[in-house]
């Protein structure tokens, strides 16, 4: 309710503010020596505050005349570019690109001035020449950049109806998102999925963020989706990041960059919209976002509030219920930007976010299509408070940038837990703790009959389990580009991290399905863990020729893990008091190592070969009745050998992407159940090797007609004969990673008529495929399942003139019913993910 008000309050806000224009730059004081070109333009972009892009063959061997007194950036930039064949072009993010010059062109440029006419429709973003992108921790060009990278902008994501994890992974083939029985969701990139730390690193603005680690000591398993409402663009960086973003980055990193506050004029932003759904509820979604200048040019404030409701489609015949697995998802952010002066910036910003599912997203398909026969009902919930600021302070060295982080989340996750109970029924280890027998026993007629009629009591059973994780975390790092032909940065990052989970077996009502309250125990115990990092990295990148860069980075790191835990009531049938007693600690210091060779030839065509490294620390598990050899599990580390490039055919309107990996991965982290199936674990299996390609085409074949093309190739498999403990079992060179489709792929045609009205027609056609992949490694696992390979179509059409813009979109078009996702327990349960439904969607946005 109090998100609503302010949602409402926000709204209302919108329509008083006042129009202020952007006002006119001011001329600058500049004190610039004649010298080298590249010195002089990175000097006038400290001394101007404006970023400052360009290609290092551009200006190698240029020299620039001095600049003195107080120019405008327009005359500063004429009388240093003077002479050298170049000009400047103002990018939309307010960043100046140097480009060859045009005889036709002014000295400045601005895409603003461009006009409507004659440009490309934006709705497939290509890697054109300015977009702008932060992935490598400083500004630089999407088509310079030498790296597996797709940058998705603000229109492609409202077009595409892109508002969390879900979405994107429909929009994005090489990013895999796998669900679990709880309303959580584990990304993977180039086939590295793995159990314990994230192997995709996951950040919001400058925010890393892991989840709680739960019972299971998997904090990759429950990934952060936060409401995408006033998003710039979002980063998906595929291969190992080990340098620059560590541990939590052996796949690669997913990045989202929200708008931030302007202090040159006052704006705001209103969408809403509402959806219905074949065999489900109706949605709806609301967003307002308000921005206001404090103080001219120097401070602003920018609001952002959103309420959204997805409807369910899964029935629940047991409980009288239709239309479950919906979820409500409300919250906001709050950022405050200060410029006191061209060579600092401060930014500070909140988010809170409140999620709400109503019960289990998944069902068994031998009751029927989008039924589930649960025993219990599983409402979710999770609530995600997280500050951070960041600093950037200029010289005529470079850049130094301080940022710090605080997030608690809180997570409630309930999962039946009626098969395990009930299965442990006829256990002969359940009835002597019951009896208060020792080990070598045996339970008489009576003592059974006793047990069993106590199991009984105990059902249905569901598994409550309320988690909270709270992170510190910062970093300090220097980048500079004033040095002749050099590129370099240095930092270094720190975190601790503490987490608690209560794992609570009670009854629920059998009527209602519902937890029953006060909570009638079956067994409860609580966990601790920490982690504490720290790490020293840098990358250095030197101009060999005009054409030639070799880059390399380092990263050195430690990391400390402790876990204790208690028990409040014993489970007498799964046996949860026998853990072993005490606080348990690891720790473990490494380092990560990247090279790189970047080949230039032209500014349309950019080459790497690059090896890299990563790793995730291990720990220990605090699982009842493990052996000492499975109490604890290694570090798990691999290398990446790639080979891409960056193609543009800017007379064919052609731009191609593509990438050939091969991974080498030891020791890999992965999950055992115990022999009772009641708990998870997790172990090393020992080697994976990943090959793969991935290939990104746009083809802008008018002025009003785009096509996009992407795929992913990924062959994740066992290297080598493996026996392990547990459930897991044998594992047998070439079993198939699981989770992973070897083949993704979605195919985009954008259509967009800007009219001499100022009216803006457009309409587009995404479909999207992927393989058939496996749950577990092999058939011989009891919890294997096979999902079938998939395809689906969303259709899209949508009008915009001046500020306000209406779209229509149909999602799922061709009603597909084939799973998205089949998973299995060792208890004979299945666990089916579907698509949702054909969904008709409706939004309205207007800015002011």
């Amino acid at each position: 309710m109090l998100l609503r008000c302010a949602l409402a309050l926000q709204i209302g806000l919108l329509f008083a503010l006042p129009q202020i224009g952007a006002a006119r730059t001011p001329a600058a004081p500049y004190t610039i020596a004649a010298g080298p070109l590249r010195l002089a333009l990175v000097l006038f972009a400290r001394q101007s505050g404006v970023q400052i892009l360009f290609a290092p063959e551009l200006v190698a061997g240029k020299q620039a005349p001095p600049l003195t007194g107080r120019h405008t950036i327009d005359e500063a930039l004429t009388r240093l570019l003077a002479g050298s064949g170049l000009s400047a072009r103002k990018l939309d993010s307010g960043a100046i690109l140097i480009v060859p010059a045009s005889p036709a062109a002014p000295p400045l440029v601005s895409t603003h001035d461009q006009g409507p006419q004659g440009a490309p429709p934006q709705g497939l973003e290509s890697p054109r020449p300015d977009i702008l992108v932060t992935a490598f921790k400083y500004p630089t060009l999407l088509a310079q950049s030498a790296a597996d990278l797709t940058v998705i902008g603000a229109q492609l994501q409202r077009q595409r109806g892109i508002d969390g994890l879900a979405t994107l992974a429909q929009a994005t083939p090489s990013l895999n998102i796998a669900q679990n029985n709880s309303a959580a969701s584990r990304l993977t990139l180039r086939g590295v999925y793995g159990r314990g730390e994230p192997t995709v690193g996951v950040y919001y603005g400058d925010s890393p963020v892991s989840g709680p680690s739960g019972t299971t000591f998997d904090p990759g398993g429950i990934a952060l989706d936060l409401e995408l409402v006033d998003l710039a663009r979002i980063e998906v960086l595929r291969g190992p990041q080990g340098t620059l973003y560590g541990a939590s980055s052996m796949g690669g990193t997913l990045r989202f960059l929200f708008n931030t506050p302007d202090a040159t004029e006052a704006s705001g932003e209103i969408r809403g919209g509402a959806s219905i759904t074949r065999h489900g509820s109706p949605g709806h979604h609301l967003s307002a976002m308000v921005n206001l200048p404090l103080a001219s040019d120097t401070l602003a404030l920018r609001a952002v509030a959103y309420d959204r409701t997805t409807g369910g489609y899964i029935d629940h015949p047991r409980f009288a219920l239709a239309d479950q697995g919906g979820a409500e998802r409300q919250g906001g952010r709050l950022a405050l930007a200060w410029t006191p002066g061209p060579d600092l910036d401060l930014k500070v910003s909140f988010f809170h976010q409140e999620t709400r599912s109503d019960g289990a997203q998944f069902f068994d398909d031998r009751g029927g299509a989008r039924t589930n026969d649960l025993a219990v009902r599983t409402p979710n919930a999770n609530t995600l408070n997280l500050a951070n600021a960041a600093l950037d302070w200029r010289s005529d060295w470079g850049t130094l940038t301080a940022l710090a982080t605080f997030y608690r989340w809180k997570v409630l996750r309930q999962s039946d837990f009626s098969d395990v109970i009930a299965g442990l029924v006829d256990n002969p280890a359940s009835c002597l703790r019951h009896a208060g027998l020792g080990q070598g026993a045996s339970c008489t007629q009576t003592q059974w009959e006793a047990y069993r009629a106590f199991v009984a009591t105990r059902l249905p059973a569901i598994l409550y389990q309320p988690m909270w994780v709270t992170s510190a975390n910062g970093e300090v790092r220097f980048h500079t580009e004033a040095l002749a032909r050099t590129s370099l940065t240095l930092g270094l990052f720190a975190e601790t991290r503490r987490d608690r989970v209560d794992s609570i077996t009670a009854r629920t009502d059998a009527a209602s399905g519902l937890l029953v309250r006060p909570l009638d125990v079956t067994g409860a115990r609580a966990i601790w863990t920490g982690l504490n990092q720290t790490a020293l990295f840098g990358e250095a990148s030197y101009d060999l020729s005009p054409r030639v860069r070799l880059t390399a980075g380092l990263r050195l790191f430690h990391y400390g893990k402790t876990a204790r835990g208690d028990i409040f009531t014993p489970n007498l049938i799964t046996g949860t008091a026998d853990i072993a007693p005490g606080r348990f600690s690891t720790r473990e210091s490494g380092s990560n190592l990247k090279l790189q060779a970047t080949w230039r030839p032209s500014p349309d065509l950019v080459a790497y070969l690059q090896m890299a490294d990563g790793f995730r620390p291990g720990g220990v598990n605090i699982t009842p009745s493990l052996s000492e050899e499975n109490r604890s599990y290694a570090a798990d580390s691999l290398r990446s050998y790639e080979v891409g490039l960056r193609l543009g055919l800017p007379r064919s309107g052609i731009e191609l992407q593509g990438a050939l990996y091969h991974i080498g991965w030891s020791d890999m982290i992965y999950n055992a159940s115990s022999p009772n199936s009641a708990f998870v674990y997790n172990t090393n299996i020992g080697s994976i090797v990943i090959d793969g390609a991935e290939v990104n085409a746009h083809w802008q074949a008018s002025d009003e007609l785009a096509l996009a093309l992407s795929a992913s190739w990924t062959d994740a498999r066992v290297a080598r004969d493996q026996e392990r403990a547990g459930t897991l079992g044998q594992l047998f060179a070439g079993d198939r990673v699981p989770m992973i489709p070897r083949l993704a792929a979605s195919l985009g045609l954008a259509y967009e008529r800007r009219l001499a009205s100022g009216t803006t027609l457009w309409g587009r056609l995404d479909a999207v495929a992927s393989s058939g992949f496996a749950s577990q490694f092999n058939t011989l696992q009891s919890s294997y399942a096979r999902t079938a390979a998939r395809a689906s179509l969303d259709l899209a059409a949508g009008v915009e003139r001046g500020g306000w813009d209406l779209s229509l979109s149909l999602r799922n078009a061709l009603d597909t019913h084939r799973p998205e996702q089949v998973l299995a327990t060792s208890l004979g349960a299945r666990q089916v993910f579907a698509p949702r439904p054909r969904t008709l969607a409706l939004e309205l946005g207007v800015t002011f």
